[in-house]
């Protein structure tokens, strides 16, 4: 169990490391493209970014997997650690 502690702890930071980049899309996703003074819309564009964001980030979930990330670490440095 103890060779599967850091296991855990990484796989735990994948979901806050994929909100993150989830918001940083969702964030910069405009309506409008402005291309060589041709207004393109990007309403498709922006519906799925705000569809997808709004439907897997959760803030409690990004919470919990963070503590877990560092539970886990903890517990891996921990048996590393003694005697």
């Amino acid at each position: 169990m103890k060779k599967l502690y850091p296991t855990l702890g990484v796989l735990c930071l994948l979901y806050p490391v994929m909100a993150m980049v989830l918001y940083i899309a969702h964030s910069q996703t405009p309506n409008e493209i402005d291309y060589s003074g041709v207004k393109i819309d990007n309403s498709l564009n922006d519906w799925l970014m705000t569809t997808i964001y709004d439907n897997l980030v959760n803030g409690g979930a990004v919470a919990l997997f963070v503590a877990a990330s560092a539970a886990c670490f903890y517990m891996s440095f921990r048996n590393r650690y003694q005697y």
